[in-house]
């Protein structure tokens, strides 16, 4: 798959509105247990790490059908919850 400049704009654009919708609502206002450790206490994720990277992937694969998306939050879940699947 090649990515146009159209391409590259949408992809942009699709960033901004996760940050805009799921990042900055959240800046400095996290809720009670909104930040988890992951592999050790300075590996975290945040509510707003996952929920946005959530939202770039669903609107990534409308936008491009057939892309690959790979996200670090989505890779970790597996990582912990399926080690079966690891390489």
């Amino acid at each position: 798959m090649t990515f146009s400049h159209t391409d590259l704009t949408r992809l942009c654009a699709i960033v901004a509105q996760a940050a805009e919708a799921e990042i900055l609502p959240r800046f400095r206002a996290l809720e009670q247990g909104g930040v988890r450790e992951k592999t050790s206490p300075l590996d975290v994720v945040t509510d707003a790490d996952e929920r946005a990277e959530a939202m770039m992937r669903d609107d990534a694969a409308k936008a491009f059908p057939g892309a690959l998306f790979v996200g670090e939050e989505a890779v970790e879940i597996v990582r912990v919850n399926r080690p079966d699947e690891r390489e």
